[in-house]
């Protein structure tokens, strides 16, 4: 499960989709007792698929490395971008 393999407190929700036309909100953070809060506008039953993000245990404060230009045009080369030689 997502949770066990991120960072506490690191998950936030990015978005919320009920099962079918409502308005619905979702709050950003995980709470303390590790739950999400979702609001609609009216009192309903449906499903809500949450689409959740976290940062990677052993990841926290780290940030990608630095690549070069070679790294820049091995990457366009391999995903079969253009690039001017």
């Amino acid at each position: 499960m997502l949770v066990e393999v991120c960072e506490p407190f690191t998950l936030r929700a990015v978005s919320a989709i009920p099962g079918f036309p409502v308005a619905v909100g979702v709050t950003k953070d995980w709470n303390k007792d590790g739950e999400f809060e979702l609001r609609t506008e009216r009192n309903i039953r449906t499903s809500v698929t949450v689409m959740v993000i976290g940062v990677r245990k052993g990841f926290l404060g780290r940030r990608f490395k630095e690549m070069t230009q070679a790294d820049y045009d091995k990457g366009l080369r391999m995903w079969g971008g253009k690039h001017a030689d």
